[in-house]
Parts: C-alpha cells; sequence; structure tokens
C-alpha cells in the first residue's frame, strides 16, 4: 500500500471529483432513458424528439468522464501506483476512504449496467421498428402485393442477368 502523501490525497480528491461527476451524469442518463423508454411504449414521437438532445449531452459528458477516467490512470501509472483500474488505485491509496470509494464505484457500475441494458432495449425497439416500416413501406410500393422470394426477373437483376458473368 502506498504511504499516505501529498500527491496521493490530491489523487484522492481527483479521483471523488470523478466519481461525483460520473455518478451525477448516470443518474441524468437513467432518468432521460428512462422517459425515453416511457415514450417508447406510448408512442410519443414528440417527446422522444425532445428527449434526444439531453440524451446526446448526457452520452458527450460520459465520454469527457472516460476521458478524465484515463487521465487519473496516467497520472496513476507516473507516480508509480497501480494503473490498471480504479479499483486498484483506490485499493493503494484509499486509506480511510477505501471502503467508502470501493462502494461507490460499485454503484457506478452497476448503474453502467443498467444503462448498457437500457440502451440495448431502445436500440432493439428502434431496429424493429425501422424493420416494420420498411415492410410497410414495401407493400405500398408493390401495390399490397408480396415480393415473390424467386422471381427469375429478381433473380436476373441479382446476378448481374443473363449475358454478364459476374464472377469476373
Amino acid at each position: 500500500m502506498a504511504p499516505e502523501t501529498t500527491g496521493n490525497s490530491l489523487l484522492l480528491e481527483e479521483l471523488r471529483r470523478y466519481l461525483d461527476a460520473l455518478q451525477l451524469t448516470q443518474k441524468n442518463l437513467t432518468e432521460v432513458l428512462a422517459s425515453k423508454r416511457k415514450a417508447i411504449e406510448q408512442a410519443q414521437s414528440e417527446r422522444l424528439q425532445t428527449l434526444g438532445p439531453y440524451e446526446e449531452e448526457a452520452v458527450r459528458r460520459m465520454q469527457l468522464l472516460s476521458g478524465e477516467r484515463k487521465r487519473l490512470l496516467e497520472v496513476a501509472r507516473q507516480q508509480n501506483l497501480p494503473s490498471d483500474n480504479l479499483r486498484n488505485l483506490v485499493r493503494a491509496i484509499g486509506g480511510e476512504q477505501r471502503d467508502a470509494l470501493l462502494a461507490r464505484m460499485e454503484q457506478a457500475s452497476q448503474s453502467l449496467t443498467t444503462i448498457r441494458r437500457e440502451s440495448a432495449t431502445h436500440w432493439i425497439a428502434a431496429r424493429r421498428g425501422l424493420l416494420q416500416y420498411t415492410e410497410l413501406l414495401e407493400l405500398i410500393a408493390r401495390r399490397g402485393r408480396k415480393a415473390s422470394g424467386y422471381s427469375a426477373k429478381e433473380q436476373a437483376l441479382a446476378t448481374g442477368g443473363g449475358l454478364l458473368d459476374t464472377t469476373v
């Protein structure tokens, strides 16, 4: 364990500020994603449009925090402290604050899991919606008739036709 030094105290203070910003940003993003899920469930397209900029801003802040995390680990590396991850750094220099900081890191990790799951759910819903709209547009374009799966004309177009050798 690294002895308590002024450099370590400063690094611990930076870690606390980083965790404060991370947890606040995660809270904001979680709230936006929950509102977005509700808007998707209730088909509120106007609400989805108003939530977009808030989500983008929260994601931008998360990206900035990722850069801050890298910077903190680089500072730790320069001070010959554990720099593979923040948990190991806190275990090395945390002192009396170690347990509290590790608990906050665990909360942040759980929040990130929730954010990832919610984002994946939104992506799946958007993808399914896109596929349904695509099928609807295709039905409209074909005047209500479904495309045949193996029409000779479509097959010829897909392979370049009878006079074109597509293997060349």
